[in-house]
């Protein structure tokens, strides 16, 4: 891949149409680049369990 390649966006054609972060996410990503690389994947692991609880306990 050379420089040109390399730059922003070069690589989507389309624009990207996410909406804005909250400010729960923006926390959680903060959060998350403080962490080591092993903490970060308990916190996941965690984070999935509870996800996977919720949809449990609402079906």
């Amino acid at each position: 891949m050379n420089r040109k390649d390399d730059q922003a966006g070069s690589h989507c054609p389309e624009p990207l149409t996410r909406p804005p972060l909250s400010a729960d996410e923006v926390s959680v990503l903060k959060c998350m680049a403080l962490m080591e690389e092993e903490d970060r994947a308990t916190f996941i692991r965690v984070a999935q369990r509870i996800a996977e609880a919720t949809v449990k306990r609402r079906s």
